[in-house]
Parts: structure tokens; sequence; C-alpha cells
């Protein structure tokens, strides 16, 4: 699962952890400067997504990884998508390695 940005011409644009927040967000967002609600809202999220990343890379199997992200897809916004998806990913770690 990967965290997206749509901006204002409707372009979807991936948050990237390797990228300073702050700029990938301003680059999207505009021009004006975040507040650090916003900072620490995307830097959560980026962290987020790195976990994810790391657990995927775990599980390794691409079919497994889909079918965890469709039980997401009705939850309500991203932050509560995101934390069942991050929640399922370590069950089904902390089940394999039983």
């Amino acid at each position: 699962m990967k965290i997206a940005i749509v901006d204002k011409e409707m372009k979807i644009e991936e948050l990237s952890y390797e990228v300073d927040g702050v700029d990938c967000a301003e680059s999207i967002i505009g021009t004006n400067k975040l507040t650090q609600r916003e900072f620490d809202y995307h830097k959560k999220m980026i962290e987020q997504q790195k976990r994810c990343d790391e657990m995927e890379k775990k599980i390794g199997d691409r079919q497994i990884i889909e079918s965890l992200e469709w039980k997401c897809y009705c939850v309500g916004g991203i932050e509560d998508v995101m934390d069942m998806y991050e929640e399922l990913l370590e069950e089904y770690i902390a089940k394999k390695a039983v």
C-alpha cells in the first residue's frame, strides 16, 4: 500500500520517506509553509509507510499483501486505512512466526 496525495490538477504524487517531507509536501500542496501539525501528520504517514514497506518485504508474497490491502479499503480516512493495514501486516507476520 502506498500513500499518495492528489493535487489540485488531480495528479497523484507518492510521498517518499527518502525525500524531505516538507519539500515533498510543499511541491504537492503549494508554496505556503506547512504548519507544525501538517508537517507532523505527513512525517507520521511517511514513517508508517516505511514500516509497512519493510513488513511487505518480510512477507514477500504479493498475493497475500494484496489480500491484506483489500481488507482496509472501506475503513474510513487514510489514517484509519494505514493503521489497519499496518496492524494486519504485524498480525500476519506474528502468525507466520508461530
